[in-house]
């Protein structure tokens, strides 16, 4: 099973015992009453799964699933599904206030951090420009909290620009953004799309979408986040009739589109979400999903 996508799968009282669950999509899985003793779960997604009664005596988390945890002992019964039914969060406020350049420095910091401390599976979950501005970020186990909060800390303040620079590189980098768009404009599309929608990706960062229009900033990471989020308040609250139950559907896939770094399957299923999608970002506050949307409808 290792990297399926085994998302709101109903998996109860399975025989995981020894499973090798890596990259694997476990969000919204129905694991109740799963035995996943000796199960490899590194890099695996597992927001929101269900682990109600979950039998577990130990598992690997490391890369290479050599590593046992607990090392010396077995979980206690009801340990594991106490321990990780939700993954451990952590916030970094932004005291000095939050950038358009800080989703790019925070993005690389993560990457930073993940190469040194593969253990964490640190991941950045969202921007949070309102109020006191902050990143949320989780990790694979309780006690790296603190110390990934502390790697997050120092990487950003070490790469962090200095206020007097940021608007002479924000200038430049709408140059190139600019440039870009204008050669883009020229190119015949590749992709099977109308001339005039160009959609553009580098680097892991959305550069253009739709007519030209610019989203610099935006990774993967964060479209993900906020895709995966808007689906499940859609699923939960807002989606009715069956004509929203499918625009849900799609803003899953291109959530699922946009962690497999999978662009055109992503700008596709966000056009088939339509308007229903857009209204409800801008009700959920899921800003970049929202700003994508309205520029791939062309509202």
């Amino acid at each position: 099973m290792k990297g399926k996508n085994l998302r709101n799968t109903h998996l109860v009282e399975f025989d995981l015992r020894n499973t090798d669950l890596r990259s694997t999509d476990l969000r919204q899985a129905n694991l109740s009453r799963a035995d996943i003793t000796g199960a490899k779960l590194y890099g695996s997604a597992r927001e929101n799964w269900i682990i109600d009664g979950i039998r577990c005596d130990y598992v690997y988390w490391d890369e290479a699933g050599e590593q046992r945890t607990p090392p010396d002992r077995d979980f206690r019964p009801g340990e594991f599904e106490e321990l990780y039914k939700q993954l451990p969060t952590f916030e970094y406020i932004f005291e000095q206030g939050f950038t358009p350049l800080d989703p790019l420095i925070m993005d690389r910091v993560v990457q930073a951090v993940n190469e040194r401390h593969k253990e964490f599976s640190l991941e950045l979950v969202n921007f949070d420009k309102r109020g006191q501005p902050h990143a949320t970020f989780t990790v694979c186990h309780l006690e790296h909290v603190e110390k990934a909060k502390q790697q997050i800390a120092v990487g950003y303040e070490e790469s962090r620009i200095a206020p007097e620079q940021q608007a002479q590189l924000m200038a430049a980098v709408l140059g190139l953004i600019e440039n870009q768009n204008k050669l883009i404009d020229k190119i015949p599309s590749s992709r099977g799309l109308a001339m005039g929608d160009n959609y553009y990706i580098s680097g892991g960062q959305i550069g253009a979408v739709g007519q030209s229009a610019s989203a610099s900033g935006n990774t993967f990471q964060q479209i993900t986040a906020d895709l995966s989020r808007l689906h499940e308040e859609m699923q939960q609250r807002s989606a009715k009739t069956p004509e929203q139950r499918a625009a849900a559907e799609d803003v899953a896939k291109a959530a699922q589109a946009a962690r497999e770094q999978n662009e055109p399957a992503m700008w596709q299923h966000l056009k088939n979400a339509g308007r229903f999608a857009l209204d409800c970002a801008k009700t959920v506050g899921t800003d970049v999903a929202a700003d994508i949307l309205k520029k791939v409808a062309g509202l």
